[in-house]
């Protein structure tokens, strides 16, 4: 913007979208000051800087209302200067937790405006279970063990290993012909084996006595 210094008043009319605290400032090569009025050119604020050429207002603005910003220059001559509007939020920050399954953050919310963000800060904390066998497992069917999560209620189900056989044990023991062993059966399921395999004893001869 170039503004002469012999000029009266640089008039800047505006409407802001939303309803927060502004901050106006100048820079350039001029020494300027600044006044803000409503539609009516009713004076609502003005701003300079003893110790700085340039200008800074801050001050809260209604969306949706007509305001004029008339910029000024002490001096006569003819420069340019730029205008910056930044609008200030007032956040307040509410903090979620993080739970088993969802990630915790923090809201932040305008106390002014009500526009507001959030930034997500932690990661979800998974469940915490507590674990109840509901079907117990032999060696044919996986059990099922029911998952309670202490912290939040929720339940699942997991399949359990394989029990080991139950054996039972007979001894079969060994004839003249025949090797002895032992086997093993599964009173369950019917899987067995067998072990300790003896050889046949072979026949022991008897030779009768003769009569005197």
């Amino acid at each position: 913007m170039v503004i002469d210094g012999d000029a009266d008043n640089c008039y800047v009319a505006f409407v802001p979208e939303r309803s927060c605290y502004y901050t106006f400032s100048s820079y350039g090569d001029l020494d300027t000051f600044c006044e803000l009025f409503d539609s009516n050119y009713y004076i609502l604020a003005s701003g300079d800087d003893a110790d700085d050429q340039n200008f800074s207002l801050y001050t809260f603005l209604d969306a949706g209302k007509s305001y004029i910003l008339n910029v000024r220059i002490y001096d006569s001559g003819v420069g340019t200067f730029e205008i910056d509007v930044e609008n200030t939020h007032g956040y307040q920050a509410v903090d979620t937790p993080p739970t088993c399954v969802a990630e915790g953050y923090t809201t932040y919310t305008c106390t002014v405006c009500g526009d507001s963000y959030q930034e997500f800060s932690a990661e979800p904390l998974g469940h915490s279970y507590v674990a109840e066998v509901i079907v117990e497992s032999d060696c044919v069917t996986p059990g099922v063990r029911k998952l309670t999560c202490s912290v939040c209620g929720a339940t699942d189900t997991e399949e359990m290993e394989l029990a080991e056989h139950q054996y039972g044990t007979i001894v079969t023991p060994p004839s003249c012909t025949i090797p002895g062993y032992t086997t093993h059966t599964c009173f369950i399921c019917g899987a067995d084996y067998t072990e300790n395999v003896i050889s046949p004893l072979g026949h022991t001869e008897v030779i009768p006595k003769k009569e005197p």
